[in-house]
Formats: C-alpha cells, structure tokens, sequence
C-alpha cells in the first residue's frame, strides 16, 4: 500500500516538475527573442551615433542646404528623436530582461523545493552522476 503512495507521489512531482521545465523552456525563448530584439536596438543606436558628427558639418548638405536652409538641422533633430526612441525601447527591452531574470529564478526556486522534501537516494543508489561515470 504504501509503495503506491509513494509512486503517485513521485508522478505528481515529475508532472510539476515536467511543467516547471516547458515553462522555463518557453521563457528561455522569450529571452533568445528579447535578446535578439535589444542586439538589433544597439546596432541601430550605434548607425544613429555614426551619423551624428557627419551631420555636425552643414557643408556636407551640399547644395540641398541652399535650397533647404532648414535641413541641417531638421535632419539632427530628426536623428535626436530616432535615437530617443531607440535607447528608450532599448530601455524596456532591457527592464523585460529583469522580468524574465525574475520568473527563471522563481522557476528555479520552484524545481528546488519540488526535490527539498524528497529523501536522498541511498549511496550507490543509481542514475548517473556528472561527467556520465556510473556509480561504482
């Protein structure tokens, strides 16, 4: 009788923790995804930046500057406020990071008390340890 309880037991903890693992899974993704989209926000902040001291120097406006005196400007300003928006998104790319930080370790924390009342396998007990050699 009790060796069944014990086995229900053992399902019930490997169901939590299969689960715990497709959620920490699904969340190592959304981070590859965020990651990718902040990787992109910082190479586009570094063209905006490149650009910056081109536009410093009205002369390089050529003879669109003559027709369009306001130009010069106009295209910093217009530069500025693009690397507003960049950095910004940036910014929340990066206050997502903290979010997914905070959920894989509530997961983690999860997985270790599922294993926290559990009784340690007797010595030699089985399985493999790390580095694939089985226990002797």
């Amino acid at each position: 009788r009790r060796g069944g309880a014990a086995v229900r037991m053992g399902d019930h903890i490997t169901q939590k923790f299969r689960a715990l693992f497709v959620k920490a899974n699904d969340t190592l993704g959304i981070w590859t995804a965020t990651q990718s989209r902040a990787s992109a926000l910082v190479v586009s902040a570094a063209m905006v930046i490149e650009r910056l001291p081109e536009l410093a120097d009205d002369q390089r406006f050529g003879p669109l500057k003559e027709r369009f005196p306001t130009l010069p400007q106009a295209t910093r300003e217009a530069q500025a406020v693009a690397l507003d928006r960049v950095m910004t998104n940036l910014r929340e790319e990066i206050e997502y990071f903290d979010e997914l930080v905070k959920e894989l370790d509530r997961l983690q924390r999860n997985a270790a008390s599922l294993f926290g009342g559990m009784d340690p396998p007797p010595p030699g007990g089985g399985g493999l340890r790390r580095g694939g050699a089985a226990p002797g």
